[in-house]
């Protein structure tokens, strides 16, 4: 006997109650190769898009949002790095010279372009 179930083509086993339950799966996702800004990405999708996240899960395209996230936030902080870090003039001279100017100016440098990094990709 055809049922509901079979015309739809999803696959249901009996359990003991009598009751036919379908054999749900989820996609294949992508392996996962996100980091930092992934991580805070899911955290953000947990607190604050809880319906993209379930979106992305059933349509198993979480990592993939992830990894492309981790992507995009370590290729724009490449760039914005090295561009700040030649206005800045951190040159090696420097660095010879006065190393604890040369040590602050790119920790604040990383401290800027890591949070606009964030606030531009991760948090939208």
């Amino acid at each position: 006997m055809k049922t509901f179930f079979d015309e739809l083509g999803i696959q249901y086993e009996e359990h003991e109650d009598g009751l036919l339950y379908p054999i749900l799966k989820l996609p294949q996702e992508e392996e996962p190769r996100y980091s930092k800004y992934g991580q805070l990405r899911l955290q953000f999708l947990l607190e604050h898009k809880v319906e993209l996240l379930n979106d992305l899960i059933v349509h198993g395209k979480l990592n993939a949002h992830l990894n492309q996230v981790e992507d995009s936030c370590k290729e724009l902080y490449d760039v914005l790095f090295e561009r700040m870090k030649q206005y800045f003039d951190t040159s090696e001279e420097l660095k010879a010279k006065d190393c604890m100017r040369w040590f602050h100016t790119v920790y604040n440098i990383h401290a800027h372009v890591d949070e606009f990094v964030i606030k531009e990709l991760v948090y939208e």
